[in-house]
């Protein structure tokens, strides 16, 4: 199941299998939609690639950040089988999937993995390993929820307003937000606790794996502002990962400097913290965001 950078060529066919520690035979066939899903084989299509520069909204209203239409062709009578599919994404950025998420199993966002790429695209797709990566973008459901992007401006000023800060503002639901990562377990949290001590808001939360695979959660926690100033409503700042077993849990501990929170006063020419509540959101797990606060 490896994968050069070149990909998969229309019309051709691969197919192979190997046992798994666990005795379980997996096959596999790379193919194309001439040709028939048999044999309950899983199909794996792999795109290697988006449209050139896909990124946000081109200058003349034309789309970068969608598959070509002749990729698309391929996912739709993959899906028609009825047999899982996974489509795996190979792009640097994010990529709309609004034309033909209902036509697959799962979705897998690769970037560029080099050289390795396809053995490690093969141990999370077989399940020898868990999946444990998040989202560093939004996935929106319309082009036109990213800002606008004229790839033939000099400069272009966006002050806060790109990413999930510009959807949060815009209250504009996205597909798949900032942070999203599945996994083939189950993690949950609990025991948020958070303090000021001299320059810094300490931060500690219990992370559980509740499921029945090991894997990896990355532990994001967010700031929300007391909101008198206009800048990003709720930012990330700061993420711990943890490994866990099945059962195990860890106490995570993370760090917010406090002159990580200021903001640039435009008329003082000086970085200031605003006074008041400063909400603590730690997301990630099977439940609500976990919530905390202090006072700044």
């Amino acid at each position: 199941a490896k994968a050069d950078n070149a990909g998969v060529a229309l019309g051709a066919v691969a197919s192979g299998s190997r046992k798994r520690p666990d005795g379980v035979l997996l096959s596999w066939r790379y193919t194309d939609p001439a040709v028939t899903v048999a044999d309950g084989l899983v199909p794996f299509f792999i795109d290697w690639g988006t449209s050139p520069h896909p990124a946000l909204t081109a200058a003349k209203g034309a789309t970068l950040v969608e598959l070509r239409a002749e990729q698309v062709a391929l996912i739709e009578p993959f899906g028609a089988t009825g047999t899982p599919v996974v489509v795996a994404i190979v792009a640097g950025s994010a990529v709309l999937v609004e034309g033909w998420r209902a036509q697959a199993s799962a979705i897998l966002q690769t970037f560029y993995a080099g050289m390795e790429g396809g053995n490690a695209q093969a141990h999370i797709l077989s399940g020898d390993v868990s999946p444990s990566g998040r989202l560093p973008f939004t996935v929106a459901r319309d082009a036109g929820d990213y800002p606008h992007f004229d790839r033939d401006a000099n400069a272009i000023t966006y002050d806060y307003w790109h990413g999930y800060a510009k959807l949060a503002r815009d209250g504009t639901e996205p597909r798949y937000p900032f942070g999203h990562g599945l996994s083939y377990t189950r993690f949950a949290r609990r025991a948020l606790r958070a303090s000021v001590s001299g320059e810094s808001v300490g931060i500690s939360v219990a992370v559980a794996n509740v499921g029945e695979r090991s894997g990896d959660e990355t532990v994001l926690c967010y700031i929300k502002y007391p909101g008198a100033i206009e800048r990003c409503a709720l930012a990330l700042k700061a993420f711990s990962r943890v490994s866990l077993a099945p059962g195990e849990t860890r106490t995570i501990a993370m760090q917010i400097k406090i002159a990580d929170l200021r903001y640039r006063d435009e008329h003082d020419h000086e970085w200031k913290i605003e006074p008041g509540e400063y909400q603590i959101h730690i997301s990630g797990g099977i439940e609500a965001d976990l919530k905390a606060s202090v006072r700044l």
